[in-house]
């Protein structure tokens, strides 16, 4: 038993071929293969033959199992090889609205993550602009508050993905604008009312 490709990501499918030999002839029948968390039948032509195994079980070095059936000639007989499944890659959108805030100000950050292998579950860690927030993700989505507390144009927020059992950890990026508050000053004078060459206070 042999499988191509020997390392795949999780969801994907690797090609097993099974070859069965013997000094009786040709070996006619099937090989049921299963490992991985996958099973697929491989029908014997000419003693070989192959079959597309999904790898429903991330894991390095899992077993692959290939179980002859027999016929008339043969008893039944097995195989083993081994495949590594990979987590699957993870892609991280992350969007901030506004997008331009004022410092002290905040903003609603959505992290999206996307995947081939189901939908993601887990958290995305957002941090930039002098603040930070944890997103909770809910059929793969989810939003949280950000407080800016740096001023700055164009800057960088990153949501980093945890990761799960299925995705392995992966981040993106989004930019925010932080622009200065502007003060309120407020002038006061008392008295109000004065003679030439009086003083009045002034507070500010």
């Amino acid at each position: 038993v042999s499988v191509a490709p020997a390392t795949i990501n999780l969801g994907q499918t690797t090609t097993v071929t099974a070859t069965v030999s013997g000094g009786a002839g040709t070996p006619t029948g099937t090989v049921s293969v299963s490992g991985a968390g996958g099973s697929c039948t491989v029908t014997l032509a000419s003693g070989t033959g192959s079959c597309a195994l999904p790898g429903n079980t991330a894991g390095a070095g899992q077993t692959v199992t290939g179980n002859y059936g027999g016929d008339a000639k043969y008893n039944s007989g097995s195989g083993t090889t081994t495949l590594t499944v990979n987590q699957a890659g993870a892609t991280v959108t992350l969007s901030a609205a506004p997008a331009t805030v004022t410092v002290g100000g905040t903003t609603t950050i959505t992290a999206t993550v996307g995947g081939a292998a189901g939908t993601p579950t887990g958290t995305v860690a957002v941090s930039g602009a002098g603040g930070s927030c944890t997103v909770t993700l809910s059929g793969g989505t989810g939003t949280c508050v950000l407080t800016a507390g740096t001023v700055g144009a164009g800057q960088t927020i990153t949501g980093n993905y945890s990761g799960n059992g299925t995705y392995s950890p992966s981040s993106g990026t989004t930019t925010l604008a932080v622009n200065k508050a502007t003060p309120a000053v407020s002038v006061s004078v008392a008295p109000a009312t004065i003679n030439l060459g009086q003083t009045t206070t002034v507070t500010a």
